[in-house]
């Protein structure tokens, strides 16, 4: 399996298990994720608490929108682009690159400059990633 399809397959496991686990406590985090000043497009962004506790993965949308419902507390942010398939892709088929490269600084939890602080007031939080 290509290295593209094992990140989708990833990324679409993470989109499936976003809701799972969420309490009356979340708080409600959104915003958008751009490179450059350019929307990201599809992929995904996870919340790594820097204590304790599992990571919460939600997808990004096309104009690089996202919502998550996340603990309070303090996280390490990691952003990764996709690509689905296109229509009549078969195994083995190369897949079109993401129309914007992440930074591999963004794409590690233990690497990542992006830090965030949740409290109990839901929160606007936009990324744009240089």
């Amino acid at each position: 399996m290509s290295s593209r399809l094992s990140l989708f397959c990833y990324l679409l496991s993470l989109t499936l298990l976003a809701g799972c686990g969420a309490d009356s406590a979340s708080t409600k985090v959104s915003g958008t994720i751009s490179v450059s000043g350019q929307a990201m497009g599809t992929g995904a962004v996870t919340f790594f608490p820097t204590d304790e506790g599992q990571p919460i993965g939600v997808p990004v949308d096309a104009s690089g929108s996202y919502t998550a419902s996340v603990p309070p507390g303090s996280y390490s942010v990691v952003v990764v682009t996709s690509t689905p398939p296109p229509e009549g892709w078969k195994e083995g088929d190369p897949l079109p690159p993401p129309p914007v490269k992440v930074p591999s600084k963004y794409t590690q939890p233990r690497f990542t400059p992006l830090k965030l602080t949740v409290g109990q007031e839901n929160l606007s939080k936009d990324f744009n990633l240089e």
